[in-house]
């Protein structure tokens, strides 16, 4: 496996959920980057600096990104996560937190914990991340100002030189049972406003998978699972269920999740609670249907599931983290996530 390493060289923009149009006015004229870019964001840009396409038409997009990479015969991508000199941030809804802080968690029972009045943030020490904001001019056709209209707007970038007081910042992706290093040395534009990021590729044992073979090594018949990346749980179209005449619900989160992980493991694991919030997050765009990808349900990066094995818990916690905690994308990144043994 090795470690593919963007290293920004200014101030970047990760958009988020949600239109944003310079031709808008009140809010749709104002942006505010993620913490991080999305899985989507990263496997685009790495299939960029490959120089690969989808050879035809595909099912869905995940597909057309999944052939473009080689990923077809076993490969995977995960994170993206931050790399602050050799420490390790991940994505805590909208901050960051040390890789190291999780393991606060392995004597701590968080519903209990959260019903006397504790929060997450008490056990995990988020750090919030400098952002600078900018102002824009959005251009007609010719890329030329439009004078009458004007088409100024605001955003905001996340800024990690100033958040961390240094510049040995790269954002990393893991990429698993498929060859990178021919894009070692490029410069690809990454993320919105298109700004430039240098590409690395570092063939030592990779960080994420560091804290997972520990759990293989040690493993616990209980777990709680820290999402990394957003997850995929379901079509955002799914409506409403009838339970009964007259009385309709939305399907329960942590069933879909439960259904989707006794899938992939043939029942022998369950999932108790999920402590996190749920959104609507958008795909992207799908530049060869030239139309934007659907929109889905997902978990945010940051939350935690607790789950029981019935048995052989390394293995199944392996095949889970090649899967990914998400039912569309998982190759790509998505459902990336890190096991916490419990007491």
């Amino acid at each position: 496996m090795m470690i593919v390493k963007f290293k920004p060289m200014g101030p970047m923009m990760f958009r988020g959920p949600g239109e944003f149009s310079p031709v808008s006015r009140g809010p749709q004229a104002y942006a505010i980057s993620l913490p991080l870019p999305t899985p989507s964001t990263v496997s685009g840009c790495l299939a960029t600096a490959m120089e690969r396409r989808p050879a035809a038409p595909t099912a869905s997009w995940s597909d057309a990104v999944e052939e473009a990479l080689g990923l077809k015969d076993g490969g995977f991508l995960r994170g993206p996560y931050l790399i602050v000199n050799d420490e390790v941030y991940l994505w805590y809804q909208e901050k960051l937190i040390n890789l190291e802080n999780l393991k606060k968690l392995r004597k701590v029972e968080l519903r209990e914990a959260l019903r006397e009045g504790k929060l997450l943030d008490d056990f995990l020490t988020p750090l919030r991340v400098e952002r600078v904001p900018r102002v824009g001019i959005g251009l007609k056709e010719g890329k030329v100002v439009d004078s009458e209209r004007g088409l100024m707007y605001l955003a905001e970038f996340v800024d990690y030189e100033a958040t961390f007081k240094t510049t040995a910042v790269w954002i990393a992706v893991e990429a698993h049972n498929f060859n990178v290093k021919d894009v070692s040395g490029k410069t690809v534009r990454l993320g919105g406003e298109g700004k430039p990021v240098r590409l690395d590729v570092d063939e030592n044992k990779a960080k994420l998978y560091d804290f997972l073979e520990d759990f293989i090594r040690r493993p616990s018949d209980v777990a709680y699972l820290y999402l990394v990346t957003h997850a995929f749980i379901q079509e955002g179209s799914s409506g409403f269920e009838k339970i009964e005449n007259g009385v309709y619900l939305w399907p329960g989160i942590i069933r879909h999740v439960n259904e989707f992980v006794n899938k992939v493991t043939n029942g022998n694991v369950d999932v108790e609670y999920i402590i996190g919030r749920t959104a609507l997050l958008g795909a992207g765009y799908d530049l060869s249907r030239n139309a934007k990808k659907p929109m889905y349900i997902v978990l945010e990066p940051g939350s935690i599931l607790k789950v029981h094995f019935k048995t052989n818990p390394g293995g199944l916690i392996h095949l889970l983290y090649e899967k990914g905690l998400s039912f569309i994308g998982g190759k790509l990144g998505y459902g990336t996530f890190l096991p916490i043994r419990c007491q």
